[in-house]
């Protein structure tokens, strides 16, 4: 296995084989005068797709997040938790709520704007019991 890294040429031929869509039509128009190494290969993908490394979620990204059918509605709100902690700029807890609540669709939707808008505990009244997810 040793030899097939040290094969440049054969690790070009083959990069090309993970790659689909765009990306692949960025390589095949690469111009290829220019690729005579592994590392001028890397280094010219590396220039053209940067940004995805440099992009963090935004409150679209975090919209567009759906729960999966295996998912609990527990672990979902845990991964969208965490992909919400990386928006910049920091969101409002009102926010997060909001655009939390708008990622799902029925029947999960009905029963997380029913908990929203239960009463919390208020001065001089009986605490009433919140439905936990």
């Amino acid at each position: 296995m040793a030899e097939v890294f040290d094969d440049e040429k054969l690790l070009i031929h083959f990069f090309q084989d993970n790659l689909s869509g765009t990306a692949l039509t960025w390589y095949i128009q690469l111009d290829n005068t220019k690729v005579k190494k592994w590392k001028d290969l890397v280094n010219a993908f590396m220039r053209q797709y940067k940004f995805n490394i440099d992009v963090g979620p935004d409150r679209l990204s975090l919209q567009a997040m759906e729960k999966n059918n295996k998912e609990s509605i527990r672990e979902y709100a845990r991964r969208w938790s965490e992909v919400a902690a990386q928006v910049n700029p920091s969101m409002l807890e009102k926010e997060m709520i909001s655009l939390f609540s708008n990622t799902f669709k029925a029947p999960y939707y009905r029963n997380i704007g029913m908990a929203s808008s239960w009463p919390t505990k208020k001065k001089g009244k009986k605490e009433k019991k919140t439905k936990t997810f």
